[in-house]
């Protein structure tokens, strides 16, 4: 693996776009603390690893409850992170990661949008792609299909190279105030680590699974040891007893012919004793238990409770008046009494004679033309001029004659040439002469009681003109100077009409008011038909008229034969109505009581009471009806009575069962027969319980010891299979480590070089039965340096570990060595050395990333690494890079 470019975009201090040059063998970042080194690092981490270490140590220093309004790591909100790291793989395909936080995001992993938003160690909501290496530094990339971390560490170290997470820490990077990372940790987890780099991870798997297992079997051998210590002593005859059913029940377990089967060994004995004490408790049941007993006191309950239900004591009174057809006459009557209290049904009643088809049919046929003979003469909108009233006369479909029809046809021909030869101002006051004189006409005719008012307003301008006298000669001279205005054709036009008038609107009008006059009373009387017939429509009139004249003798007499006034049909509805009201007395509050009784049947109830020799007697018919009050009364008696009866009906309640008796309903049915016949079992069940108990107990102990002797054959196999192979990954893996112990002794040496507890540092086990990693020094104390080094010392160690672990195993190594100002610590003679140590070694098979933030350091390990080969090396300016200034950036 190769890193080659890395692209940053509003990463952390990293506000505009930059690329980082990496195609040299070795790259040193220098610059001021803060201006970027630490953040490149980051970058190329998070690109490969999928996260930034640190982030998950530090993830318990805040305690991340409420939302985080932006990313850390993101320099400006509202706009994009990118990270592009141009690599060459495993297999020398060059391609891009690429890791882009979209301003748009929530903050939270898709698959749990309920979190905190934000969080600093959340690296899920950066989105992972793969592209290829000409679109390394494109700015709008067409990101579509999305990559996993896996898909990332298989392109780089391929489909086995194993997980990066901490392969690359271990042995590729060794980070700033960190990189004493492998060393802090315990001896174990150092241990744990090692064991993908010396190829034995799968075999530590498995002697975690051999040692998970052997616990397991452990754990089932006691048990298995304790469940048949806990069975005892075993009968070993078989236990021979008949099976009887004692229930008539399908779902009672201790019943079965099998009782205990699918009981756990552990539970038989509490189940046993369940099982005999239900048998116990049922046979201490069949002693004390009597049925007749029982049966008197359940009629004596049913009677007391008999006494307590509403429903069946209205029905002990009201029962005779559930039958069909009484009911149906007492639901008419009390219908009916709501009847009589409406005017329409009582004038429907008196009426009813003429309130049918044919009758209206023959009324509707003599007043036909009634409301078109009516609007024509006295109707709001009425014709008024001759033409207006010819036009209106031919335009009706009946009501006229042919004659009388072609007459008025004729006329209006006639006017209409007449009225062709006159201009518009001619036509209109002839028009208005013909409207003046027809009002004149009608104000004439008004009654004289009108004339003779103190006003006398004119009926065409509304002046009041005092009297009658005045009002008249104004209209004449009015006239007449109209008819000044008027030539000889027009005063033709005005002659003409009049002759209409006379010779035919005048007889033919004459004709209307007659037939009005005449059809008036008939058509009044058939409005009143049909606003009746209209207001009953949902009255069951035929069943109510027929039952109010059963009950009311004179409702017969009140029926109309003849049309009679108006005034006379408000008589006769009000005596009708006075008449029944005397005759229905039904109350509805009763009515509603025997309406609540219907789809009850309580005839077992009653024949309950008659076995009992109690009878209820005087229940009410139709003709014997009276008041609630009146029902409540006898209601009260009835109760009575039956409380009176059930007290006196004697218990012996020692032979009820106590608290047992609800086994008699749920156990026996009530049914006396098999509770005698249980009681012939019982003792036959108990000893059957017995025998199966016994004979359950022994198969059970010989599956036990079967079982036990199995398990601990097995157990013993893993236990030996167990240290086999513990014992071959123990020698294997010391071999291993003494083929790290000589180049970390040599490298620790030279760079530590002055060190005054001798010249390097090894690696150890603390015990010839354990596989842990301990790092120790060739005096006699046998702690872990991590106790008595400074941290410059211990840096120096790291820094030696990782180059020895990658110097015995580079074949397998990342090919790549990344430190994170590895001088802060160090002095200058371990300076000098360390720079030596890579030149010496690591030069030619790794590519290496250095960064220091003293310029002297950089200008010398550049130095040193340039008398090799010169075109190797690159000194990258991290501030003129990314600020492209000399200033710090704000």
């Amino acid at each position: 693996m190769r890193i080659l470019k890395l692209y940053l975009d509003n990463f952390k201090g990293v506000a505009a776009p930059a690329i980082i040059d990496f195609e040299k063998d070795i790259s040193i970042l220098k610059g001021p603390n803060g201006f970027g080194k630490t953040t490149i690092f980051d970058a190329i981490e998070l690109c490969i690893t999928g996260e930034i270490y640190r982030t998950s140590v530090f993830k318990n220093v805040t305690e991340d409850r409420q939302d985080y309004t932006d990313a850390f790591y993101r320099n400006r909100k509202n706009k994009d992170t990118i990270l592009n790291l141009l690599v060459e793989g495993y297999d020398g395909k060059k391609f891009t990661i690429v890791k882009v936080l979209p301003a748009s995001s929530t903050g939270r992993p898709d698959e749990q949008q309920n979190t905190t938003r934000y969080k600093a160690a959340e690296w899920r909501i950066l989105d992972t792609y793969l592209v290829g290496e000409d679109e390394f530094a494109q700015t709008m990339l067409n990101l579509s299909d999305k990559r996993t971390q896996q898909e990332v560490e298989a392109a780089l170290v391929g489909p086995d190279g194993g997980s990066l997470t901490d392969l690359y820490r271990l042995f590729a990077y060794l980070q700033q105030a960190e990189n004493t990372f492998y060393l802090k940790k315990t001896e174990k987890n150092r241990k744990a680590e090692l064991d993908h780099l010396f190829g034995t991870d799968l075999e530590a798997n498995v002697v975690k699974k051999l040692n998970d297992r052997l616990i397991l079997l452990n754990r089932l051998e006691g048990s298995l040891r304790s469940k048949t210590t806990n069975l005892g002593n075993v009968k070993d005859d078989n236990q021979d007893a008949k099976y009887v059913k004692l229930l008539d029940l399908d779902n009672e377990k201790f019943d079965s012919p099998h009782p205990y089967d699918g009981t756990d060994i552990d539970q038989i004995d509490e189940k046993h004793l369940g099982f005999r004490d239900r048998v116990v408790e049922i046979e201490k049941f069949l002693i004390s238990f009597d049925p007749e007993v029982y049966k008197k006191n359940k009629t004596r309950d049913s009677i007391f409770q008999l006494a307590k239900t509403d429903l069946f004591l209205d029905y002990t009174v009201l029962r005779e008046l559930l039958e069909e057809t009484t009911y149906r006459k007492l639901l008419n009557l009390t219908n009916l009494k709501k009847y009589i209290n409406s005017d329409n049904f009582l004038k429907y009643f008196v009426l009813q004679n003429f309130i049918n088809p044919e009758t209206m049919a023959d009324y509707e046929t003599n007043t036909k033309f009634y409301r078109q003979y009516l609007e024509y003469r006295k109707g709001e909108y009425r014709p008024t001029t001759v033409e207006a009233r010819l036009k209106e006369i031919v335009s009706w479909d009946e009501g006229i004659e042919i004659e009388e029809r072609q007459a008025a046809n004729s006329y209006l021909d006639e006017l209409d040439k007449s009225t062709t030869s006159l201009n518009d101002t001619q036509v209109a006051i002839s028009d208005l002469i013909e409207v003046r004189e027809d009002l004149s006409s009608a104000f004439e005719k008004m009654p004289a009681s009108h004339h003779e008012d103190e006003s006398c307003e004119c009926p065409l301008c509304g002046f009041d003109w005092k009297n009658i006298s005045q009002l008249t000669v104004a209209i004449d001279e009015k006239t007449q100077k109209l008819n000044k205005y008027l030539e000889g054709a027009s005063k033709n036009l005005n002659t003409f009409k009049k002759k209409i008038e006379e010779e035919f609107l005048n007889d033919f009008e004459k004709k209307i008011d007659r037939y009005l006059e005449d059809t008036s009373s008939r058509y009044n009387f058939l409005q009143l038909l049909k606003r009746i017939l209209q207001a009953s429509e949902g009255y069951e009139f035929e069943s109510h008229s027929v039952l109010l004249k059963e009950i009311v003798k004179e409702a017969e007499g009140l029926i109309w034969q003849v049309v009679k006034t108006n005034e006379a049909l408000v008589l006769d509805s009000k005596k009708l109505a006075d008449l029944a009201r005397q005759s229905v007395l039904i109350d509805e509050k009763v009515f509603e009581r025997v309406s609540a009784l219907k789809g009850y049947k309580y005839d077992d109830s009653i024949s309950l009471l008659e076995s009992q020799n109690i009878k209820l007697e005087n229940p009410w018919h139709l003709n014997t009806l009276n008041s609630e009050d009146s029902l409540n009364s006898q209601i009260g008696e009835v109760r009575a009575m039956l409380v009176d009866k059930a007290q006196s009906i004697e218990i012996n309640v020692e032979k009820l069962g106590g608290n047992l008796t609800y086994m008699y309903k749920d156990y026996f049915q009530e049914d006396s027969e098999k509770l005698l016949a249980a009681r012939k079992k019982i003792k036959l069940k108990l000893a059957y319980l017995e025998a199966e108990y016994q004979n359950n107990r022994r198969a059970a102990y010989r599956v036990l010891t079967n079982r036990h002797k199995k398990i601990e054959k097995i157990r013993d196999l893993t236990k030996e299979t167990k240290q086999k192979y513990e014992g071959v990954l123990k020698t294997y893996k010391r071999e291993m480590i003494e083929k790290i112990q000589l180049p970390f002794y040599i490298y620790t040496a030279k760079i530590l070089q002055n060190y005054q507890q001798g010249m390097g540092v090894f690696i150890a086990s603390p015990g010839s039965n354990s596989d842990a990693i301990r790092f120790i020094t060739e005096s006699e104390s046998n702690h872990d340096i991590v106790h008595h080094l400074s941290s410059g010392q211990l840096a120096v160690v790291s820094i030696a570990f990782t180059l020895a672990i990658n110097r015995v195993y580079g074949n397998t190594s990342l090919g790549i060595l990344s430190i994170d100002d590895p001088v802060y610590e160090l002095d200058t003679l371990n300076v000098h050395s360390f720079v030596e140590l890579l030149r010496r070694s690591f030069m030619d098979n790794y590519q290496i990333i250095l960064s220091t933030h003293d310029d002297d350091s950089a200008l010398y390990m550049k130095y040193r690494f340039e008398k090799i080969e010169q075109e190797k090396v690159a000194l990258i300016d991290v501030q003129k890079t990314f600020f492209n200034t000399a200033e710090s950036p704000s």
